[in-house]
């Protein structure tokens, strides 16, 4: 299955107008918001795109070696971490979203190589404790990206049809297929909202390029909202929509990629360099993008105008380096991976007054 990032660069050429930019100005390092840190612990680095979870309550979903097998999904921000078991068959399994009821979803594969292209990889999720297989719209390999308080689940599936894919929404025990664009062969969806609105990307027919380019898309049902892209000739991609219909993304520039925000109606360039993963229904988005400093990503939160680096808003002589911010609740809590003595770890940001 293909990494997030690729997915948004695998675009040709589109036809769009140039929408409006609101430059992210940088915040006051004595006014940014300030966080609170509790490490998860250490982040084994599997997989590009895997990312950790985060509900409304704080909950958290991380990865962890199992002693008996391979790695497992576990829910941890508690006052006991929980380790979920996997479908029967398989041995490697990663949640990315957790909801409120503590239902995770992600991926799970059948060899112990947890990033063997060989081995079958379904969709699960676990549900009070029981692990689901989701299976798939009819080809090999499916996953599962994001779930609702309302147990609607999205994510990617390969289809009977050599090397297609499409989106999909699980709901009721059943797998339905989210349809590409018009004359597109291609959709994939990585975030729901509690109104079951989707977002994701879905590839659009294009005569004049190899390859078809791909649009940041919406779905209310099964056919997709083309939300366009920022530049004639390029790309975009939704990553999260909020319980606003707001949605956080990444879309091509001439050169390279920036972040976009769309709302009511109008796709803005938030003048950032690098990615968006999540937005919250107080229009606060958090993502990475490449830093000036020791050669490292560095994770940011955008809110009302003003680009903070994480960095800037934590202790910073705990001695912890934040390289990307995950997903971000409405509390503010953002779940982020950063680093501490050269290894990775799992680290939750709590709002808090900042000290004197």
């Amino acid at each position: 299955m293909p990494s997030r990032l690729s997915l948004a660069l695998r675009a040709g050429v589109v036809a769009a107008s140039v929408m409006s930019v609101i430059p992210a100005h940088a915040a006051d390092t004595a006014t940014a918001p300030y966080f609170t840190i509790t490490d998860l612990g250490t982040a084994d680095q599997v997989a590009s795109d895997l990312a950790p979870g985060l509900n409304t309550k704080g909950r958290v979903t991380v990865w962890r070696q199992s002693e008996k097998s391979g790695y497992r999904p576990v829910i941890a921000g508690g006052k006991k971490e929980k380790m979920l078991d996997a479908p029967a068959g398989y041995e490697n399994e990663f949640a990315y979203s957790l909801n409120d009821h503590d239902d995770a979803v992600g991926w799970a594969n059948t060899t112990r190589n947890p990033v063997d292209s060989l081995a079958t990889t379904h969709a699960f999720l676990v549900h009070k404790g029981k692990p689901v297989d989701l299976g798939t719209l009819g080809g090999k390999n499916s996953q599962a990206y994001a779930i609702n308080n309302g147990g609607v689940i999205v994510g990617v599936s390969q289809i009977a049809a050599e090397k297609q894919q499409r989106a999909f929404r699980y709901g009721g025990g059943k797998m339905e297929a989210l349809d590409p664009l018009a004359g597109g062969t291609f959709s994939i969806a990585f975030a729901v909202n509690e109104a079951g609105v989707v977002a994701g990307g879905a590839s659009i027919e294009n005569k004049d390029v190899p390859v078809q380019p791909v649009h940041a898309v919406l779905w209310q049902d099964k056919t997709p909202q083309d939300l366009g892209t920022l530049v004639p000739g390029r790309s975009s991609i939704a990553y999260s929509v909020n319980n606003h219909n707001d949605v956080v993304g990444v879309a091509d520039t001439p050169t390279d990629q920036t972040v976009f925000i769309y709302s009511q109606g109008h796709m803005t360039d938030l003048d950032i360099d690098g990615r968006a993963y999540s937005i919250n229904d107080n229009r606060q988005v958090v993502g990475t993008k490449e830093g000036e400093e020791r050669g490292y990503m560095v994770g940011w939160l955008w809110d009302n105008g003003k680009l903070n680096v994480l960095n800037d808003c934590i202790d910073k002589s705990l001695g912890y380096w934040i390289e990307a911010g995950h997903k971000i609740n409405n509390s503010g809590q953002i779940i982020c991976t950063g680093r501490l003595q050269k290894r990775v770890h799992f680290l939750l940001l709590t709002p808090a007054k900042r000290p004197k």
